[in-house]
């Protein structure tokens, strides 16, 4: 079989700023008094009133992957070779099909199974180019973070000198003129035999052959303001023969087009859990919900935040999937099951740790007419600090024991939710663990100890004699004594978060349970830590920054709550929706070339067009593959194409395209 050549595959991102003008109006007053008048006199002045314009901007970060069937692709680190199948195995549910967005009636398609205990390390193995990618293996990964190692030239999207960058501070902004396919932080170099310089486009495969298969997941952060979003191909497709090979030429396949075009097949689906692989049926999921009620949470009126929270853990109940698992070894189970703890130590709290109610099915939180009432489970004060690593320690002890009520084994997917308004702060009193009544059953959490420390930007760093320490510089917390979050406290969270990390070697890889921390950020005034808040916790405790949540004590929260509980069981009842699938490279093209894109759907789950989330972060993947059974008629055609992502305001916009002629090139690099 002769050589087949994609060459210059163009794929630039563009993002749009919908709106981004900042000013300021302000109002001066004269003095009163005029003359020698002796009328008595008085002046109120409401000083320095402003109006400034909201922010919407679109940052960007990716994975790309790329499968040739090479001998490494089942390498397994463990065991030695993964469990991948050439045909149909019988227990077909226990495996996941490649190439992603295939169907049974696709046609000249050789495709793989593979067991979905191996999937993640499948995707690793196929793992070309990502961004940020910091130490060039080819998947996603944000160590620069953690180490305050986010420089212009690595994250071009953050201020310099930024002691409390977040994603939208440091993530890409990508096009003609942007420098994100730049970006020192951008895989660089050869991986698995698949080479990416700076600049190069995202897709930019060589010598592709009838087989081949890739796939990339984006993922869309909207920064500050939520947005209707378009996936766009701004560029449309250009494509060549690149002259005639003798081969192609006897082909009888052979015809005037460029084959290539109408060869690639393609599929593009919402990712709702950002893991490069579409779930078509829902997957299992043990959820556990850590609720913060200590006292910086108000809990009387008029600004009752305690009630706010309330109201959102039933919105939250109510988006949950409460349905069950349609096929698998666990058919007939719930798709979800919840348990809901609380925190807040101190004087007038006797129980630090609370279990308000075991992991149960989502039915639990629902009245008889499906109206949530988690709500009901919660404190109804709030009082003390924030035992944040305690809390940590114990949900994932109760998920990590199936012989606990409820809890079921390793085959489902465990979840932390932490809900928090601050950062971990609590007292030293000794041995400073707690314990919860589980259903019957003591849980113990370790001993955390740092809680003896006062914050001080003393360069003496969270924990004496570690080499991986990112809290030893100036930081935008408050220094103080009791009643401060301590770069102790912060450290010693961040290792429970990252499981099993060890505070010496600086060991922070070794989350061996796999299990996700979600965390949602509520913004609250009384406490007043701004980004160095959403900082932390999206860098240092949750999973990686898109399980991050930024919210605060408004009617948002309850938006928040919907968004996640969509996100926690990969697309509900009904599995993650494809947008298309099975459409040829260049049909794909044309639909994303149509007007401003593909109006793409923040709800699936209700009528209508929804916007997207500013607070949560959006993926989509994106697949192509060539046919097994096409080969010379495709040798030396090229096909390049631009795609693209296109955001306006949710306020005041109906999501019909308020700026609705055709996108450009130009107008999408902003």
């Amino acid at each position: 079989m002769g050589s087949k050549t994609m060459t210059d595959d163009d794929f630039n991102i563009s993002r749009r700023k919908a709106l981004a003008a900042l000013g300021t109006i302000g109002v001066a007053s004269a003095g009163a008094g005029l003359g020698t008048s002796a009328y008595f006199s008085d002046q109120e002045t409401f000083e320095n009133n402003r109006l400034v314009a909201g922010e919407l901007d679109l940052k960007m970060d990716w994975e790309e992957h790329y499968s040739d069937w090479s001998d490494d692709e089942d390498d397994n680190p463990a065991d030695g070779s993964l469990d991948i199948r050439m045909e149909e195995p019988d227990n077909s549910g226990d495996y996941t099909r490649y190439p992603p967005g295939v169907e049974d009636d696709t046609d000249g398609l050789h495709s793989l199974w593979v067991a979905n205990s191996d999937v993640p390390q499948f995707q690793d193995n196929t793992a070309i180019e990502a961004f940020p990618d910091d130490n060039n293996d080819g998947t996603a990964s944000y160590g620069d973070l953690v180490d305050n190692n986010a420089s212009d030239e690595g994250f071009p999207g953050n201020d310099e000198n930024d002691l409390s960058p977040t994603a939208c501070d440091i993530l890409a902004d990508v096009g003609n003129d942007d420098g994100g396919l730049s970006s020192d932080t951008r895989t660089t170099g050869t991986v698995r035999g698949q080479t990416t310089n700076a600049g190069d486009p995202l897709i930019n495969l060589q010598d592709v052959k009838p087989g081949d298969f890739g796939e990339v997941t984006f993922s869309t952060h909207l920064c500050d303001n939520d947005g209707y979003l378009w996936m766009n191909a701004p560029g449309g497709l250009t494509a060549s023969e690149n002259g005639t090979t003798e081969p192609e030429a006897d082909d009888p396949d052979e015809g005037e087009g460029v084959e290539l075009v109408d060869t690639v097949q393609t599929a593009l689906w919402y990712d709702n859990n950002c893991d490069n692989v579409p779930q078509e049926d829902p997957e299992p999921v043990d959820l556990i919900v850590i609720a913060d009620t200590s006292a910086s949470i108000s809990d009387e009126d008029p600004d009752n935040q305690l009630a706010l929270l309330k109201a959102a853990a039933d919105a939250f109940a109510e988006q949950l999937p409460n349905g069950t698992l349609p096929s698998g070894p666990r058919a007939g189970e719930e798709i979800v099951r919840v348990g809901l703890m609380s925190f807040a130590a101190g004087e007038g709290t006797p129980e630090p740790v609370s279990v308000q109610q075991p992991v149960s099915p989502v039915d639990t939180y629902l009245d008889g007419s499906g109206n949530g009432i988690a709500g009901s489970f919660l404190p109804d004060q709030t009082a003390g600090n924030t035992p944040m690593p305690h809390a940590l320690d114990i949900g994932r002890k109760i998920l990590n024991d199936e012989n606990l009520s409820g809890v079921r084994g390793d085959d489902v997917d465990k979840k932390i939710l932490l809900v928090t308004d601050g950062a971990p702060n609590y007292a030293f009193v000794g041995n400073n663990s707690y314990s919860v009544n589980y259903d019957g059953t003591t849980v113990t959490s370790e001993s955390f100890t740092a809680g003896q420390y006062a914050e001080d930007d003393d360069a003496e760093g969270g924990i004496p004699g570690t080499g991986n320490d990112p809290f030893e510089n100036d930081d935008d917390f408050p220094d103080g004594s009791s009643g401060t979050s301590s770069d102790q406290e912060r450290y010693e969270t961040w290792q429970l978060a990252k499981d099993g990390s060890n505070p010496i070697t600086g060991d922070t890889t070794n989350d061996v349970d796999g299990m996700e921390i979600l965390v949602a950020g509520i913004a609250n005034p009384g406490v007043g830590l701004g980004d160095a808040l959403d900082s932390y916790l999206q860098m240092y405790v949750a999973s990686t920054p898109s399980k991050f949540y930024n919210t605060d004590f408004t009617s948002d929260l309850e938006e928040t709550a919907r968004q996640i509980a969509r996100d926690v069981a990969a697309g509900g009842a009904g599995g993650e929706e494809y947008i298309f699938r099975g459409e040829s490279l260049g049909d794909a093209i044309d639909l994303l070339t149509d007007g401003n894109g593909i109006p793409l759907d923040g709800d699936r789950t209700t009528e209508g067009r929804q916007c997207f989330d500013a607070s949560a972060t959006h993926c989509f993947g994106f697949s192509w593959w060539v046919p097994i059974d096409h080969g010379n008629e495709i040798q030396g055609d090229s096909a390049s194409f631009d795609l693209g992502f296109y955001t306006e305001q949710c306020r005041h916009n109906d999501g019909s395209g308020m700026n609705n002629e055709t996108v450009t090139p130009g107008e999408t690099d902003a």
